[in-house]
């Protein structure tokens, strides 16, 4: 394949949802957010040939901390896959001080072609499961999904909840997505939004319109336009809602994007429009530092606000790494131009570069309050593939990571699709610019935080890399 093909397939984007959909929102945000995905690494096996080898989460433990006292809370246990590698189930089960409880269970069915066709989402009634949410899925032959429905189970049968259709481009981009919710009163489907995208140059998104169904009819709700540099460097977004009374667009907010020589971005500056004014006024700052001249990977993020005059100081975040893996990731903030701690991350690695545990300690006043950590464990498994090349170093880098907001992915080959999927495996869609064909930025604002993995394909292998969202 030579098109760089963005797979972006959206589930939940919580910016679109409206009070009839905002159930399938909560589900996903606040339960099915703690399943798994499969983690791939390529690992040496010989001194001149390698194996393709798996490396799969046996089972993750959740720890919660409060001022000083780790206890467990959580854990997943088993988590299976089938022939293929491909995710089939998992349970969450919490610990109430003495024994573990079943809670949640998540099961999942594919095609030939690897593609999640099926989902059940079941709790535990004290002494069986029982189904709460089921999904089907369709794609078309190049992978991109066509079709989702969403149905729930009422004590009885399942019943209709929600669903979504997509249009692709030849490019394989999304052109338009329509959710609709059911309606039981009615015994109907009702259109609940629609969103389309146009691109410019193939790749890079022009304009995305969101509309809302009213009495009958698409009604225009907000759009956001992109604007690009020679080589399609993203300059600025803007968006705006649409005024019913008028019937014109209002600009709302916008990023004005400021690259150094090498393209790289050193500041974010977010802007408010002033109806009475009829012009832009300074909100945010971000200031984008790295660890050398030449390197994309960030060290220290510098959030400032506006007073009217001046820019002050807000938060700022600091970043350590072990060669490309981030160690430690550090917040404070801001007051009365005196920072102090508001977060510490700590993460650790097994000899395969995967991550073993995340360790989160909150902070009030300076103080440490509270925290939550999570334990990793992988067993390693031969997928049978033979031989692959030699050079199994990790072709791409994605920063800040942890981060806020927004990631940038470079490669150093050239990218043909990039793919963010949520821990249980769903694919999501998110705003992504396409810099060049090695370089993509997103942004995961409007997301949950947690855990988020980025599926990257080049000419020569495909990578995993798992993001953390404070």
């Amino acid at each position: 394949m030579n098109k760089l093909l963005l797979l972006f397939i959206i589930f939940f984007s919580s910016h679109l949802f409206s009070q009839n959909s905002q159930y399938i929102k909560i589900i996903e945000d606040d339960v099915l957010k703690n399943v798994t995905t499969t983690n791939f690494k390529s690992l040496k096996h010989s001194s001149s040939i390698e194996k393709t080898l798996v490396e799969k989460y046996d089972s993750i433990i959740y720890w919660s901390g409060n001022t000083g006292s780790w206890v467990k809370y959580g854990r997943l246990v088993p988590i299976t896959y089938d022939g293929s590698n491909n995710l089939t189930s998992s349970i969450r089960l919490t610990f109430d001080g003495t024994n573990w409880i079943n809670d949640e269970k998540n099961i999942f069915t594919y095609d030939g072609n690897h593609n999640k066709i099926g989902s059940v989402y079941q709790l535990w009634d004290g002494a069986a499961w029982y189904n709460s949410i089921v999904g089907t899925y369709t794609y078309d032959g190049n992978h991109n999904m066509l079709t989702y429905l969403y149905t729930n189970w009422n004590g009885i049968e399942l019943i209709n909840l929600s669903k979504g259709t997509y249009v692709y481009n030849g490019s394989n981009k999304i052109t338009s997505y329509i959710s609709e919710y059911w309606d039981a009163a009615n015994v109907a489907w009702v259109n609940d939004f629609n969103t389309t995208i146009s691109y410019v140059n193939v790749d890079y998104i022009d304009v995305e319109t969101l509309k809302v169904w009213d009495t009958g009819n698409w009604v225009n709700s907000s759009k956001t336009s992109y604007a690009y540099a020679a080589g399609f460097f993203k300059l600025n977004m803007i968006n705006e809602t649409w005024d019913t009374g008028n019937n014109v667009w209002v600009n709302v907010y916008k990023d004005d994007y400021v690259l150094d020589g090498l393209n790289k971005l050193t500041d974010d500056i977010y802007s408010l429009w002033s109806v009475s004014g009829a012009n832009w006024v300074n909100s945010e700052k971000t200031t984008y530092s790295y660890i050398s001249t030449t390197s994309n990977i960030v060290d220290n993020l510098l959030k400032k606000t506006w007073d009217g005059l001046y820019w002050n100081n807000a938060t700022q975040d600091f970043f350590t790494y072990s060669g490309i893996l981030r160690t430690q990731f550090k917040k404070q903030i801001s007051n009365a131009s005196v920072w102090s701690n508001k977060l510490l991350a700590n993460y650790t690695y097994d000899a395969n570069s995967l991550k073993t545990s995340d360790k989160v300690i909150n902070y009030t006043n300076n103080v440490y309050s509270s925290g939550d950590s999570i334990h990793y464990y992988f067993g390693t498994y031969d997928d049978g593939a033979g031989l692959i090349n030699l050079d199994t170093k990790v072709k791409s880098i994605i920063y800040p990571n942890p981060t806020n907001d927004k990631i940038t992915i470079n490669s150093k080959k050239e990218v043909i699709s990039i793919e963010i999927s949520n821990i249980e495996g769903l694919e999501i869609k998110v705003d992504s610019t396409v810099i060049n064909n090695k370089t993509v930025q997103m942004d995961l604002k409007g997301l949950t935080s947690g855990f988020y993995f980025i599926k990257i394909e080049t000419d020569e292998r495909e990578e995993i890399i798992k993001v953390i969202l404070n």
